[in-house]
């Protein structure tokens, strides 16, 4: 039991060290909050780090990009095919690209 009593003011010293350092930090905190929120915002637009709706657009564009070259990929597909067409009509060989 005296041990208990010679641990009693340790442990009160404890509970009240913890609930002034818990005040202390609830009441600093919005003040601390809102200078880390204008580095970060600073940071953003130094490093150019892009928002969801510029990487929106920029998919979109990736993506009409992607949808026109396969588009013009089989136009050109059509265009040998006829070519080919043509040049057998008229008994003319065509090389591939790239042959000699």
């Amino acid at each position: 039991m005296s041990r208990d009593r010679e641990l009693l003011p340790r442990r009160i010293m404890g509970l009240v060290t913890s609930y002034l350092f818990s005040s202390l930090n609830d009441g600093a905190l919005p003040y601390l909050r809102e200078p880390v929120l204008e580095v970060f915002a600073r940071v953003m637009e130094h490093k150019g780090v892009t928002t969801r709706e510029s990487f929106r657009e920029l998919r979109d564009r990736s993506d009409m990009v992607e949808y026109q070259l396969r588009k013009a990929k089989k136009s050109v597909g059509e265009l040998d095919a006829e070519l080919q067409e043509l040049a057998e009509g008229l008994g003319v060989e065509l090389g591939g690209a790239g042959e000699e």
